[in-house]
């Protein structure tokens, strides 16, 4: 049926893109439309993206996008200005090529801020008469709501191209996953604020799990403490001073399990001798790979508390969220949203990067008590930001009732 396709510009699935996007794809896959995905070549092996085309066979086409141009786009040359540009000259090419094919009612962005400045000053015409898009990374206004934050650098340009970009024709709602940058419009350019919304930053439910079961597969004691290191791993997440920390006889009961795809820098720490006994004495667990939606459920079900210890990591974190669900407490860093919310809502414990400050942190973690007030604090706080309800959020496709 014509007018009822959505098209979702995507490039690479890594991190937590290839579940936003899959889920925002199979949101407008159930209302009957046909979704047409621009996403580069190495990312239409993805399994989730595999998973999606077989289950809705004939409504998902893929439009592939060249590895090395969106790679020289994303991370070419130093400069952010010249680095949007280049984004924003490969977006306008693919969509165009696939509105001159179909005909489509509606363009959702499920992560703007590769081009977002680009975008409020040259246009997004290109996106058609309907776009609505996600955005997860603006800064500018943090300290002025609380967010303890460095200066953002540009932010008085930063915050005009906000605005200009939230008065672009064609706009039909723009959903920021952070709710300081809600409240800061609200405040701020209330004429605006219907054009910006919230997007929770949204998990599955939580299942139930032999924890016991869980535990003698993973080869984990049950007697140890288990913290959690979970996500894309790279050494901004504090992992160093973590392994630093577990070396303390403070942390002598901890078990550290780090799980999810690790970046060549965190290889080599690992590989360093220095923590080759931590390894060796089943201290230090790893899974260094693509992890599904049950590994998941499994390794947070298992987990006594979670690391969120992050270094120069100032946006939201789906990881605070899930820990959350699961009532597990987080050791957690003092900026960003993550210490916001931890501080706000007393989700955890906040630590300096020193490792006898973490390895405090951890021993006060060992009484149950107090990490079963912090859990049911995170479970308050996040209970209702699960998909299904930030999925009612989002714009519905023209036509898409058959």
């Amino acid at each position: 049926m014509a007018g009822d396709a959505v098209l979702l510009p995507e490039m690479f699935l890594n991190g937590h893109h290839a579940n936003y996007l899959c889920r925002i794809a199979t949101h407008f896959l159930q209302q009957g439309c046909e979704v047409h995905l621009i996403v580069a070549a190495s990312s239409s092996t993805h399994p989730e993206l595999d998973r999606l085309c077989r289950g809705y066979p004939g409504a998902v086409h893929l439009h592939l996008l060249d590895d090395a141009a969106c790679k020289r786009a994303l991370w070419g040359g130093r400069s952010q200005v010249v680095r949007e540009f280049r984004v924003w000259l490969l977006l306008r090419r693919a969509c165009l090529a696939v509105r001159r094919q179909t005909p489509v009612a509606l363009t959702f962005v499920p992560y703007l801020d590769y081009c977002l400045h680009s975008l409020a000053l040259l246009g997004a015409g290109f996106f058609g008469s309907r776009w609505a898009a996600v955005t997860m990374r603006p800064a500018f206004h943090q300290r002025a709501e609380g967010v303890i934050a460095p200066p953002a650098r540009g932010a008085a340009i930063k915050r005009w191209l906000f605005f200009a970009l939230l008065r672009q024709r064609g706009l039909e709602s723009l959903y920021a996953i952070d709710p300081t940058l809600v409240a800061h419009v609200r405040r701020t350019a209330p004429t605006l604020a219907d054009r910006l919304r919230h997007f929770p930053d949204p998990v599955t439910p939580p299942r139930q799990h032999d924890v016991a079961a869980l535990r003698q597969r993973y080869g984990i004691a049950m007697d140890a403490c288990v913290i959690v290191l979970f996500g894309a791993i790279d050494l901004r997440k504090g992992i160093r001073e973590l392994l630093m920390a577990l070396e303390l006889p403070q942390a002598r009961h901890w078990v550290l399990l780090i799980v999810g795809r690790q970046e060549e820098p965190v290889h080599q720490l690992l590989g360093e001798a220095r923590w080759q006994a931590l390894l060796r004495d089943a201290r230090v667990l790893q899974r260094d790979a693509y992890v599904s939606e049950d590994v998941e459920h499994e390794v947070f079900a298992l987990a006594d508390a979670v690391w969120l210890g992050y270094r120069g990591h100032y946006a939201m974190s789906g990881v605070l969220v899930r820990a959350g669900t699961y009532r597990k407490p987080v050791l957690a860093c003092r900026e960003g949203l993550i210490g916001w919310y931890a501080r706000r809502a007393g989700l955890g414990l906040l630590c300096d990067p020193a490792p006898e400050d973490i390895a405090r942190a951890l021993c006060a973690l060992e009484d149950p008590d107090l990490a079963a007030r912090l859990g049911e604090r995170g479970q308050a706080c996040f209970a209702a930001q699960l998909w299904s309800d930030t999925l009612a959020l989002l714009p519905r496709c023209r036509d898409s009732q058959r």
